[in-house]
């Protein structure tokens, strides 16, 4: 759409306006008397915003034929940001798809089954973007995959199947909050004053999806470890010690890195990469180890090994996050 140019006029008193379009104000519902805010952008320009506190909120309904893709199609709508989903089909849903439907709608925070028929199942979101704060919901992430990082590598060191399936069924929750976060940033996109409302600048919003990524994919390689308890069997002293100690380091590399994002903090920078260089060291050390260990347990150590790789990767590309946003709050105090 072109853009609309105006000529700035004087009013009394020394303040200057300009008048708005009359097509745009009318789609708006703008009229005399109605209340606009005014942004201030980092770039100097400025944002206007309709004020409509006083409308109630329209519901938004995504409507989804029955397809091979339905599940996934779910999790997109919610993802999406609506606040119903409806299931349609000509045929009567079968027993597996309405199952596979059930298991993937109690994955979504805030979802719930309202109506079940035989030609139409009905999902309703009661999840208020405004009323969860992102932080939480990204630091209840962190801890999640901190806890499933250190369990699957006590696990995997001690052969307990248990902790290793405790640290799995952790998976599905960082799975919840990873899609709650981006339910989130996408309902903003949509509607640019709930970041004014919420108090997060958007560009903060957005990189706080992509620690929220970064983190669901940290969890998922923690629940590949944890399942192959049990595989190894009896590894020398000094590649146990090697395993234990690359456990550690992509323990505190999920640690801290989150904490300097979380905190805003680029002072622990420096720390998080040397902790990275000698996690990088120690995947050396330990594939030149396995030379020592019978061929069934260096296998599966050389299928842990990328995992726990993997996990400080993701925690460097969460590191690299807090500089841009330390210089993106600098120049909005210029």
């Amino acid at each position: 759409m072109a853009p609309w140019r105006r000529s700035v006029q004087e009013t009394g008193g020394g303040s200057l306006s300009i008048t708005l379009p009359k097509g745009w104000a009318k789609t708006q519902g703008i009229g005399k008397g109605s209340p606009m805010l005014i942004v201030n952008n980092e770039d100097g320009s400025l944002r206007l915003i309709p004020e409509r506190g006083g409308k109630e909120k329209e519901v938004s309904c995504a409507i989804i034929s029955n397809s091979p893709t339905l599940v996934r199609d779910v999790v997109g709508g919610y993802l999406l940001g609506f606040d119903i989903i409806r299931l349609e089909s000509s045929e009567p849903f079968p027993g597996e798809t309405v199952a596979e439907v059930r298991r993937a709608v109690r994955r979504l925070s805030g979802a719930e089954i309202v109506e079940e028929l035989p030609r139409r199942i009905e999902i309703q979101v009661l999840l208020d973007p405004e009323v969860v704060a992102p932080e939480k919901v990204l630091r209840r992430e962190g801890t999640l995959v901190e806890s499933m990082v250190a369990d699957a590598s006590a696990a995997l060191l001690s052969g307990d199947v248990r902790l290793a399936g405790s640290t799995a069924e952790r998976d599905e929750e960082v799975d919840r909050q990873y899609f709650i976060l981006v339910r989130m940033v996408r309902s903003a996109i949509r509607d640019p004053e709930i970041t004014r409302r919420i108090g997060i600048h958007p560009l903060r919003l957005l990189d706080m999806r992509l620690v929220a990524r970064f983190l669901e994919s940290s969890g998922d390689e923690a629940a590949a470890i944890a399942g192959l308890v049990g595989e190894v069997g009896g590894l020398s002293e000094k590649t146990r010690n090697l395993l234990a100690n690359l456990g550690n380091h992509a323990l505190d590399l999920v640690r801290k890195s989150t904490s300097s994002f979380l905190s805003i903090d680029p002072s622990m920078s420096p720390h998080i990469f040397s902790l990275f260089k000698e996690t990088r060291d120690l995947v050396q050390t330990i594939e030149g180890s396995l030379e020592d260990e019978d061929s069934a347990s260096g296998m599966v150590v050389s299928k842990v090994i990328p995992r726990f790789e993997r996990i400080a990767e993701n925690s460097i590309d969460v590191a690299e996050l807090t500089p841009s946003i330390l210089v993106s709050a600098s120049v909005s105090q210029k």
